[in-house]
């Protein structure tokens, strides 16, 4: 019998060094998994194509929520007309995996604070989970920040924050050929 804190080590296993080791390793395969699967691909659809679909996710999620929202410059009121013409960024960093010279759009809005964050988040999931979206709780309520985030069918990464002295609303394209703009 084995005193507490003593490993076991049944017959024919490797000994304990061998087995950190295997370990290891599948940790080091575990983690370049996830690493893959949370990278953001290149999708089939053109620029402009994903653009309007951004558009359509802005406002149908900001349709659930009171307040005004506005462009990052804090001042710009959130207008479907500019998010058309709001400039494309570039693809070039290791987390989308990406060709040099691809673009996306990403746009982040920043709207009222919310005193019932339950309320907001509850609001915000909801939707999104009522439309087929798989909701991700980044960080919970509990913190009195709490985000949320999910990505659509059509590839556009979305994402909620909300506190007592503001929120966001962040939504970005896949990385795609400017030429399909």
């Amino acid at each position: 019998m084995k005193s507490h804190g003593e490993q076991f080590s049944p017959v024919g296993s490797p000994p304990p060094s061998h087995v950190s080791a295997r370990r290891l390793s599948y940790l080091v395969l575990f983690l370049i998994g996830l690493f893959l699967t949370s990278c953001t691909h290149t999708p089939a659809e053109p620029l402009e194509k994903q653009r309007q679909q951004l558009i359509h996710e802005l406002e149908t999620t900001l349709a659930g929520l009171q307040g005004a929202w506005t462009f990052e410059d804090g001042t710009t009121p959130w207008s479907s007309d500019i998010a058309q013409r709001y400039p494309t960024t570039p693809c070039d960093d290791v987390t989308t995996l990406s060709r040099g010279g691809q673009e996306r759009v990403d746009i982040s809005l920043f709207g009222p604070p919310f005193a019932d964050l339950d309320s907001a988040v509850e609001n915000v999931g909801g939707n999104w989970h009522a439309r087929g979206f798989t909701v991700k709780v980044v960080i919970p309520i509990e913190s009195g920040h709490p985000e949320i985030t999910t990505n659509t069918p059509d590839g556009i990464s979305l994402a909620f924050t909300a506190n007592a002295s503001g929120s966001s609303l962040s939504a970005k394209t896949g990385c795609a050929d400017p030429a399909t703009a």
